[in-house]
């Protein structure tokens, strides 16, 4: 059976999928009755997709990735959002809620919610008593003008359609509100081969490769004013990596040699590394933060849709 399954994220999922303590959250009602607390299986249903479900199967072991809890990449967001002490922020495919527990736990008086597609996700959330959502970024449950923080990271490149995000983003932020973006982004064009090419062989829902001139262009095309990026490197295990996206073993020996022939003839990408038996890899993650260029502005353009 399959780790975080539906079944056993309906069975763990407890209150907090209501939130009826923030006024600014949407009551999310089944079709039957309006508890929406009672059918967290509709909700379920209703946005169910590769990507969600896929997410349900990685949701035990997610906080494995090197990055999830990465600390330079949580005291990054702390400083942008400390100042909002009392305000509400909502983290947006923000998975098993590693930022939620970081900033409710740093943040004095920081309302957070925790919102994720995929049920098994948000039930180990819920489990750490984080104000938890299940819902689609495209869609957010949450009245306009709201949230003073909305977060997004590690989410562009699975979403349907990026200026659906970011005008749902600026729907629901108060004036002076912040959007902040956290992105993977290839350093080089080899990097965008690697990524849109040997990962997607393995991710196969992902939509597209953010860069970070598509970031930027996203944001001032939707009613955003992006200040400039904070960029960090992140150091991985490739065969951490491999093994988390289930990639077979005899995958898994064709992938190590096929780097190691790379490294060994000096090829791009040359960000492989060998530390002892294990073979790892750096990335760069780019956080951009974003105020709203005009609170009432509306148009979003599909021009960066891509």
């Amino acid at each position: 059976m399959c780790i975080g399954t539906p079944r056993r994220g309906r069975q763990q999922f407890q209150r907090p999928f209501c939130l009826d303590d923030l006024g600014s959250l949407q009551r999310l009602a089944g079709p039957e009755q309006g508890d929406c607390c009672a059918r967290p299986e509709w909700i379920y249903r209703e946005i169910g997709s590769n990507v969600s479900s896929h997410f349900d199967n990685r949701s035990r072991d997610y906080n494995s990735a090197d990055w999830v809890n990465d600390i330079e990449l949580l005291m990054r967001i702390r400083e942008a959002v400390s100042p909002l002490r009392g305000g509400i922020l909502l983290d947006v495919g923000g998975g098993t809620g590693a930022v939620a527990s970081y900033l409710s736990a740093t943040v004095p008086g920081l309302r957070v919610v925790n919102l994720d597609s995929s049920l098994g996700m948000c039930s180990i959330s819920a489990a750490k008593n984080l104000r938890s959502v299940v819902a689609n970024a495209e869609s957010l449950p949450v009245h306009g003008n709201s949230v003073d923080v909305v977060i997004l990271r590690q989410v562009l490149h699975y979403v349907t359609s990026v200026p659906a995000v970011l005008a749902e983003c600026r729907r629901v932020l108060r004036a002076g509100g912040l959007l902040i973006i956290g992105q993977f982004v290839p350093v080089d064009v080899w990097e965008n081969i690697l990524i849109g090419g040997v990962l997607r062989r393995w991710q196969p829902w992902r939509k597209r490769t953010c860069t970070v001139g598509s970031i930027e262009s996203a944001l001032r095309a939707n009613g955003f004013s992006p200040h400039p990026k904070a960029t960090l490197t992140v150091d991985h295990s490739f065969g951490a990596w491999l093994s988390r996206h289930h990639v077979s073993a005899p995958m898994r020996f064709a992938a190590n040699g096929f780097v190691a022939m790379m490294m060994r003839l000096h090829l791009p990408p040359l960000r492989f590394y060998r530390a002892g038996s294990d073979l790892r890899f750096k990335t760069e993650f780019i956080l951009v933060i974003a105020n709203l260029a005009n609170p009432h502005s509306t148009g979003a353009s599909d021009q960066v849709e891509r």
